[in-house]
């Protein structure tokens, strides 16, 4: 099951809103916690003092004439559960005089020793197991000591609550939070789904760009990245269709010719002329052979795809190779064919379509070059590149057909040489593929040169 950009963000939300919303309840905790800290320990101050004003004067006429007070509680225990009884408040007290009579106290304090061991101040303390806070408060003498004690569970207990009424109401809004973003989310990638439900609307041959029309920003690159795609299948269509009818239009004239020829062998009655027209059908079954051969290459050269396998290639062991496979046809024309180069070079590429660019290249050499003519093969090695060159002492090319020769079925000259009009088309493509450059020019013989230069190292793209 693939998965779920909504759901996806519909969980990333969630999961940051319970996150910052965790945090703020801890901070709110905390301060809230502090707030009553400091609230209560005013208050057990005020406490403490308001006992001693109560009991100031009592005390200190006992102090004078040497008792105490026989006991007796000034403020019991149940009036100040009652007094705090909303937050479940627990307060406890004591009075002691010279530190070692205990004069007053409340029902919850302890009778054996004072609430803390401190004369002044806050402290801490344990009592019956439970953790209390601790207000001492003397006389200027020190003779009289008031102790004033409050559970601690009650101040945490009740930060607790405050923090959770305060936040109470996000428990209400998180289902309508996450409806919200599910709502929002959808609506949000309703312009993704309009572009997919135009493009499987849409008929293999229709390859127009879509709208970018109300668009998201962050969707607006893959609409443009499938426009771009859209264009480059526009463009490899055209490019196919044009080549099939090129092709179909090509193949049609040799075929129609074999077709003469074959029906002139069977009329004749002339064992010559019969002979003849066989001769005929056998050079056109080899031009249409050729031609079916370089359609086969240029289809298998797709530049779209790129080359098939790279590899160290040794451009001078390649060329010394074509020209022992050409030095049959050159024997034939009485052309010297030289190839002037160092013992190695190597480059990145596809020996495959290396050795096919060389061999077009010097075949259409010595297929445009007369008897008696000269072709050369140079190889010039540099830092970064390669140069290969490939010269004749044939007519040339003329400047103004030095961009058409490189289209496909172009072909100059028929009366001068034979050909498929495809050979040139195809280095083109392969001097593409292994990223180098091809230019024309006039060699010093006064016929062609050409010139290409192969980089060391491909540079590859991801």
């Amino acid at each position: 099951m693939n998965p779920s950009i909504r759901k996806r963000l519909l969980v990333v939300l969630m999961t940051l809103t319970l996150g910052v919303w965790g945090a703020g309840a801890y901070i709110s905790y905390r301060d809230t916690q502090k707030e009553l800290s400091r609230l209560f320990d005013a208050q057990l101050v005020q406490i403490a003092h308001a006992i001693y004003s109560l009991t100031q004067h009592e005390l200190e006429e006992e102090l004078f004439f040497g008792g105490h007070p026989n006991g007796g509680d000034i403020i019991s225990d149940f009036e100040l559960d009652k007094a705090g009884k909303e937050y479940g408040r627990k307060v406890a007290f004591q009075v002691w005089i010279e530190g070692n009579v205990l004069a007053l106290s409340s029902n919850s304090a302890l009778k054996e020793e004072p609430l803390s061991d401190q004369s002044s101040g806050y402290s801490e303390r344990l009592i019956k197991d439970k953790p209390w806070r601790v207000y001492a408060l003397s006389n200027p003498t020190g003779s009289i000591q008031i102790y004033v004690a409050e559970l601690l569970d009650v101040r945490n207990t009740l930060a607790t609550q405050i923090t959770l009424r305060s936040m109470s109401a996000l428990w209400i809004l998180l289902p309508l939070l996450a409806i919200g973003i599910w709502i929002g989310v959808g609506r949000t990638m309703r312009p993704l789904q309009r572009v997919a439900d135009e493009v499987s609307k849409r008929k293999f041959d229709r390859l127009q760009p879509l709208s970018t029309k109300r668009v998201p920003e962050e969707s607006k690159s893959l609409v443009d990245a499938i426009n771009e795609l859209f264009g480059r299948l526009e463009t490899a269509f055209n490019r196919e269709r044009q080549f099939t009818a090129n092709a179909a239009h090509e193949l049609k004239t040799p075929l129609a010719a074999l077709k003469t020829h074959a029906q002139l062998s069977k009329m004749a009655v002339d064992p010559e002329l019969q002979k003849e027209a066989l001769d005929k059908v056998i050079d056109g079954i080899d031009r249409a052979t050729h031609m079916i051969e370089q359609l086969l290459t240029m289809a298998r050269l797709d530049p779209e795809v790129g080359l098939p396998e790279i590899e160290q290639v040794d451009l001078c062991k390649v060329a010394t190779d074509i020209i022992v496979d050409c030095s049959q046809i050159s024997y034939e024309k009485n052309i010297d064919t030289g190839l002037d180069a160092p013992e190695s070079c190597m480059i990145e590429g596809s020996r495959g379509a290396i050795s096919i660019l060389m061999r077009n290249l010097v075949d259409n050499a010595i297929r445009y070059t007369p008897p008696g003519g000269t072709v050369d093969v140079i190889i010039r090695p540099e830092t970064d590149t390669v140069i290969l060159m490939v010269a004749d002492s044939g007519p040339g090319i003329p400047e103004e057909d030095r961009q058409k020769v490189f289209e496909r079925f172009y072909r100059r000259d028929q009366r001068v040489a034979s050909g498929s009009g495809l050979g040139l088309s195809i280095v083109m493509r392969i001097v593409e593929l292994h990223q180098g450059t091809i230019e024309i020019g006039k060699s010093d013989r006064g016929g062609a040169l050409f010139r290409i230069t192969f980089p060391r190292h491909l540079s590859t793209t991801d």
